[in-house]
């Protein structure tokens, strides 16, 4: 009898941990979700064409336990959040092929959601797009080989609070992160890489305008993006109502036009490193003139043109290295009464300081 009894304990002792998950509901097939809960996808899924995981309900907390969503080609996302879902939560698993790996489509209505420890391949559009979120989490997900660009995150009309953390993002054929409507968000510790590919003008890291939302204010600190296609950029602010931003602590190299660029005022640049890049290493541009801005403590060197690009007025431009660029080490453009000093201005193709405007020479600066 005892010989009997061992082996059923040891199969209870066995299941128990699966029984113990919290009254999870298990998924291991395409489903539409219609209630709120916490699933769990118990093993890989094969989807066929039309096949998707939707969920259409509020509070859902999907569970890829690990295991792998694929599905072949096509215009359809591998999962798709409806109209009606809100307070999403998708983690911990790998999604291959389809249309893309997550998907909301804008529908007016507003989203709040987290996605982590995601891994995205292949798709023919974006790796995950979300429309209409007021609040969005990404973080710690790995976005591969997307058709379109990795992650495009777009607001709501009354503007988009977010996290994004630790992401990598390789080789998307147009933007890495896109973030339309951005404000008081965190954009840190991302790593994008060979973006832009098909399209000029695509950027490694973009945030831009959404509708009439208010952004700006955002911190975007530690990110490295290198190696965009022949036309592609590093890391783009804009446009001017995207102002107050700290952008720090960043790295971009080796992308075929500029490397960081920022099109609004207000901002504190410091300590961002912008090597190799075909274009401008640092570009402070608007058409009307950007003004209030620290660049302080960067560092420029062997960009194609210029290494600091200043197009307005009452900038500080300080403390900082710009060496071995193409042109010259700053520039200032149309505009004037911006100041410099306290700059390494050395071994620049044409000259230290120059371009069609003027700065104030503060003093300091070592052509």
């Amino acid at each position: 009898m005892r010989a009997r009894i061992l082996p059923i304990l040891a199969l209870l002792l066995t299941v128990a941990p699966a029984m113990a998950r919290e009254g999870m509901i298990p998924i291991h097939a395409a489903t539409t979700i219609t209630e709120s809960g916490h699933y769990l996808v118990t093993r890989d899924i094969d989807l066929t064409a039309g096949a998707q995981i939707i969920v259409q309900a509020v509070d859902v907390t999907l569970d890829l336990g690990g295991h792998t969503l694929w599905k072949p080609p096509t215009t359809s996302y591998v999962i798709s959040i409806d109209a009606v879902a809100s307070d999403v939560v998708i983690r911990n698993g790998r999604i291959v092929g389809g249309g893309g790996g997550v998907w909301r489509p804008a529908t007016g209505n507003p989203l709040r959601i987290l996605l982590e420890d995601l891994e995205v391949v292949g798709g023919n559009a974006d790796g995950v797009t979300i429309n209409d979120a007021t609040i969005a989490e990404v973080r710690r997900c790995r976005i591969l080989d997307s058709g379109v660009s990795g992650i495009v995150v777009v607001a709501h009309n009354v503007g988009l609070a977010g996290h994004f953390a630790d992401n990598t993002v390789d080789s998307p054929a147009r933007h890495g992160i896109e973030l339309r409507g951005l404000r008081g968000g965190i954009v840190r510790g991302n790593v994008v890489a060979n973006h832009g590919t098909a399209l000029a003008g695509m950027s490694g890291i973009r945030i831009s305008l959404q509708s009439s939302t208010k952004l700006g204010g955002n911190l975007v600190t530690g990110n490295t993006v290198r190696n965009g296609g022949p036309d592609a950029h590093g890391i783009t602010i804009l446009p001017e109502e995207a102002s107050g931003n700290l952008v720090s602590n960043n790295v971009v190299t080796a992308n075929g036009a500029l490397g960081l660029s920022l099109a609004s005022s207000g901002n504190h640049v410091v300590g961002n490193v912008a090597r190799d890049n075909g274009g401008t290493g640092f570009s402070l541009f608007s058409i009307t003139g950007v003004s209030h801005n620290v660049l302080a403590n960067n560092q420029a060197g062997e960009n194609g043109t210029t290494g600091i690009d200043v197009w307005g007025s009452y900038n500080a431009i300080r403390d900082n290295l710009s060496e071995g660029n193409g042109s010259y080490g700053i520039t200032f453009t149309t505009f004037h009464d911006s100041s410099y000093r306290d700059n390494m201005l050395r071994a620049n193709g044409v000259a230290a300081v120059g371009g069609t405007g003027s700065g104030t020479d503060a003093g300091g600066n070592l052509p």
